[in-house]
């Protein structure tokens, strides 16, 4: 048996299932290297996360690139499950950030670090599956500045596939159908209103994070969680945002700027491909003054690491180099636990739903697959403050929040589907809900969009209720009364079965019979099968 010793020298990095740690690796033979080891949490080591870190290491695996982490091995440690890949030592853009420094880094070894890391995108899309030989087609999902890493070197990294997507690639982590994750500020509209992920998906949330390098400002840190949902249905607005925000990008050369734009375009087909964002990156990296992302690396003064403390610091643990074939017999026979319908934990973040956008269906057939509950419930509560606040300043980078945003499908069906309650469960005071770290900094400039009318909250004069639609929009009526003239809405309604009608002003005409109990958050609503 291949056995491997590992001398756990500090903690780097907690995320919501793993903590990430720098280690000596000795293998049988003596050898001796840095790696960063990935173990999952005692607390968080759940078949699903388990499955999910195998899944990461398969594909990281079959991936060669400069640009993405080299995977060495999938072990156990004292009984936890470990992802062994390369070590970078330096910092990732998050990091930098915090630095302060505008720009993070100057424009040109900027444009060589999204350079890179479209080059990592694109080979993620177009290599040859192990098993198959056709392309992988894997979107990662969840690009953003702690996911990038830069060495002091001036070598680019990107890191984590954890919740990457492909249908070429057998996944055992059964995340269900109609799955959409990320992290919430750094998704293209069409996340949030579509079905799947494309990979130019991935290229927006990339020129999310090139903005915020150039400009050290996040892009939609000045929105409420109301404007981010309204602006991925509404192109205008959208693009007024975006423009807005460019002037922050002042003194940034044009041709960056102009890539900046694209990147960012509100309608998915109109963005540049990764490989034409790589291929741009590299044109301008030519014409560009400035020193390079190596020189600029060797000339930067790095902080200090920042370890966390951990029990595993100072220990040597010896680890087989292959799982037990008994566990992962078990793993490949076992689910994800099958999660409410509604809003679910994944990672540290709190679910939200997707919103459907005029005409979208056109281009995702399954689109009302969506949770029709949670749209009602978070965008009723968004259009009225239900929610609470944003902090006011960001957590530490050394937790590293993955502020991740998941939905399930509704039952699939005829133009009525059967009645079903949409349970929220409780949001712990520790967690974060829904929406992106803010930071405090002077205002430049910042575009105020104006949210649709709202219904009033009504008096309640029973027990209080909300009523969704997917799509959203649909008139309510109750024994022939109209109680909401469009969803999602709140209501009061008396403890009792009541037969609900939902009608979109195209004709269609649904019914459910919903059952109020007297608990609070109660939330009902329909899914209109696609005209």
């Amino acid at each position: 048996m291949n056995e491997h010793h590992f001398e756990f020298d500090e903690c780097i990095g907690t995320g919501g299932f793993g903590v990430v740690y720098r280690a000596r690796m000795t293998t049988t033979n003596g050898l001796v290297r840095v790696v960063a080891v990935k173990a999952l949490r005692p607390d968080a080591a759940s078949p699903g996360a388990v499955a999910r870190l195998r899944d990461e290491a398969r594909l990281l695996a079959a991936l060669q690139h400069r640009a993405i982490l080299a995977v060495h091995d999938l072990v156990r440690l004292d009984g936890r499950i470990a992802l062994v890949s390369e070590y970078v030592e330096g910092a990732d853009l998050a990091q930098l950030i915090e630095e302060g420094e505008v720009p993070v880094v100057p424009a040109r070894a900027a444009v060589q670090i999204v350079g890179e890391v479209a080059g990592a995108l694109a080979a993620a899309w177009s290599s040859p599956a192990p098993k198959t030989g056709t392309p992988m087609n894997l979107v990662h999902r969840d690009i953003k500045p702690a996911n990038i890493r830069v060495s002091k070197a001036g070598a680019v990294k990107l890191l984590d596939f954890g919740i990457a997507k492909s249908d070429s690639v057998e996944r055992h982590a059964n995340t269900g159908t109609g799955l959409l994750a990320g992290t919430f500020g750094y998704l293209a509209p069409d996340r949030l209103t579509e079905e799947g992920a494309r990979p130019s998906a991935d290229v927006y949330a990339l020129g999310l994070v090139l903005y915020e390098v150039l400009s050290g400002h996040r892009l939609y840190r000045d929105c409420t969680r109301h404007q981010t949902l309204r602006m991925a249905i509404d192109a205008e607005a959208h693009d007024a945002f975006v423009e807005a925000g460019m002037a922050r990008l002042s003194d940034v050369p044009l041709e960056v700027r102009e890539l900046v734009r694209d990147m960012l375009r509100f309608h998915a087909d109109t963005r540049p491909s990764a490989a034409e964002v790589e291929a741009r990156a590299e044109d301008l990296s030519d014409s560009l003054e400035g020193p390079s992302v190596r020189r600029w690396a060797r000339s930067h003064t790095w902080g200090p690491s920042r370890g966390a403390s951990d029990a595993m610091v100072g220990r040597t643990i010896t680890a087989s180099g292959l799982l037990d074939q008994r566990i992962l017999q078990q793993l490949d026979g076992e689910a994800l636990p099958a999660s409410a319908v509604g809003v679910t934990w994944v990672g540290d973040g709190l679910s939200v739903p997707s919103i459907a956008r005029p005409g979208a269906e056109k281009r995702s057939p399954r689109l009302w697959g969506v949770a029709l509950g949670v749209v009602a419930a978070v965008v009723a509560a968004l259009a009225m403050g239900a929610l609470t606040e944003a902090p006011t300043a960001p957590p530490p980078a050394s937790e590293s929040p993955e502020q991740q945003l998941v939905h399930d499908d509704m039952p699939k069906g005829g133009a009525e589907s059967r009645p079903r309650t949409v349970e929220v469960p409780e949001v712990p005071d520790k967690k974060v809900v829904v929406e992106a770290p803010v930071e405090t900094v002077e205002e430049v400039h910042t575009v105020k969009t104006t949210p649709p009318d709202v219904d009033p909250e009504p008096e309640v004069v029973g027990v209080a209720v909300t009523l969704g639609s997917v799509p959203m929009g649909a008139t309510v009526r109750i024994g022939g009364d109209e109680v909401c003239a469009v969803t999602p809405c709140n209501v009061a309604l008396p403890p009792g079965e009541h037969k609900v009608q939902f009608r979109l002003t195209d004709g269609r005409v649904g019914t459910e019979l919903i059952t109020v109990d007297g608990s609070e958050k109660q939330r009902f609503g329909h899914r209109f099968a696609p005209k």
